[in-house]
C-alpha cells in the first residue's frame, strides 16, 4: 500500500482510503473527519475491485 500524504485542510497523518456499499471509496481523515469521496475512479457495479493503490495516488496528488 502506497503510504498516504497528511490530509491537506487539518495536516494530520491519520488518514485512511474507506470503502462504504452506498458510495465506493474515501479518504477519511480521522483527525477533522474530512471526507473526499472518489467518484468516478472506480466502477459502482464492481464493489469487489480493489482500488486502493489507485485512489491512493489520487489522495497524495497535491497542486503546485
Amino acid at each position: 500500500m502506497i503510504e498516504l500524504k497528511p490530509c491537506p485542510f487539518c495536516g494530520g497523518k491519520d488518514v485512511q482510503i474507506n470503502h462504504g456499499a452506498m458510495w465506493g471509496y474515501a479518504a477519511h481523515c480521522n483527525e477533522c473527519g474530512a471526507d473526499v469521496i472518489f467518484w468516478g475512479m472506480c466502477n459502482p457495479l464492481n464493489l469487489d475491485g480493489d482500488y486502493r493503490e489507485e485512489l491512493a495516488r489520487a489522495w497524495n496528488r497535491r497542486a503546485e
